[in-house]
């Protein structure tokens, strides 16, 4: 795990060099260290990119990329129990997101729901909406259903694969010099499939 190339000359042939990099990252000295420390991180600025990645990797329908911005000292916002956590601008393809007072997974849920708004707006289905209010819009209690059963799955799909992560690596690599090989090529086989 210290040797890229040396670890290279096991992978198959046909793996790219991406796949080959990410293998080598997932079984780093830099993840074995990470494991002791906490290996899925808080910061929700890293997870709204992993799981941006994550939705890409599964071939949903993003790009162009949404422009996210985040309100980070917004109290009056934010103290309001009915203020805003988050709201997806069509005009700008943009996803703002309220930060104050909240706890990292919330924000990443907020990013989540509104990433699928993003995806209805590209494939131009946003366009009939005339309110704000699910109770006057039909529709938009449609499309709004829609993010919230959709988001809140892509998040969870998400968390399950950070947590898969984290348990392969905490039950293989033990310490550096006791490497499971027989579990490190179980679970290279299910990733590279």
């Amino acid at each position: 795990s210290n040797n890229k190339d040396e670890l290279f000359k096991f992978l198959p042939d046909e793996l790219s060099d991406y796949d080959k990099n990410e293998v080598f990252r997932i079984i780093s000295p830099n993840n074995i260290k990470t494991i002791s420390e906490g290996f899925i991180s808080n910061d929700y600025k890293e997870q709204i990119k992993g799981l941006t990645m994550f939705a890409l990797n599964k071939g949903m329908n993003i790009s162009p990329l949404p422009r996210v911005v985040f309100k980070h000292n917004d109290a009056q916002n934010s103290n309001n129990f009915i203020g805003k956590t988050a709201y997806y601008d069509p005009t700008n393809s943009s996803i703002v997101l309220f930060t104050s007072g909240r706890d990292p997974i919330s924000i990443v849920n907020s990013y989540s729901h509104e990433l699928i708004h993003h995806i209805q707006n590209l494939e131009g289905r946003l366009e009939g909406v005339g309110s704000e209010n699910i109770h006057e819009d039909d529709y938009l209690e449609e499309i709004e259903r829609e993010a919230y059963e959709g988001g809140g799955m892509l998040l969870r799909n998400y968390k399950d694969t950070l947590r898969q992560q984290q348990t392969f690596q905490q039950n293989m690599i033990t310490e550096r010099e006791n490497i499971n090989f027989n579990l490190l090529e179980k679970e290279l086989d299910t990733i590279l499939e």
